[in-house]
């Protein structure tokens, strides 16, 4: 085989950012804006620096978490989204330092090290996240119900009759449960 037809692993990285990661998005995993429509990285102003056409990724990976800090020159919402929705193993940094790609040996252990911190780090981030927002979903669906049963008890008191028993508030509530649980 011939030496000319062997890729670098910069050439590598940069392929497999510019013609597949984006697919990743459109066709793999689910990740939206808060206007509901899929995210998928873009190059644009505002984008993914590794996807402009007139820079290599690799080297533009490299050269962002080479810097004298470690954390790179800028973070994007689109990858805080990415982490909060699909997972770490979804960003450009963690294909990056995935050691089953052909272009991972090749990426310095500084650049390494950093990314695998960085990655923990938005990962925690990320679970503390959900579960706030699992908190205040269960918050705002208890009183909901609470208004519910009060909804009620109001209507049968209109009527005449006595407010519902707690084995009837349990089984409207539970009702209630499943129908979310349906919905998620």
């Amino acid at each position: 085989m011939s030496t000319a037809n062997i890729k670098s692993p910069a050439e590598l990285f940069d392929d497999f950012i510019k013609l597949e990661w984006q697919d990743i998005f459109r066709k793999e995993v689910d990740v939206f804006l808060p206007n509901g429509s899929r995210y998928v990285p873009n190059s644009g102003s505002q984008g993914v620096s590794l996807l402009r056409k007139n820079v290599n990724a690799f080297d533009e990976a490299i050269r962002l978490w080479s810097g004298p800090t470690d954390e790179p020159e800028n973070s994007t919402e689109g990858y805080d989204r990415i982490v909060d929705q699909a997972g770490i193993q979804y960003t450009w940094e963690w294909f990056l330092i995935d050691e089953s790609r052909p272009w991972s040996s090749a990426v310095p252990a500084l650049v390494r090290e950093r990314i695998e911190a960085d990655l923990a780090r938005r990962d925690k981030n990320a679970l503390v996240r959900a579960k706030a927002a699992a908190a205040e979903a269960h918050r705002l669906a208890e009183e909901e119900d609470s208004r519910t049963i009060a909804l009620m008890n109001a209507k049968r008191a209109d009527e005449g009759k006595p407010p519902l028993t707690q084995e009837q508030t349990a089984v409207v509530l539970e009702g209630r449960r499943e129908r979310r649980a349906e919905k998620a």
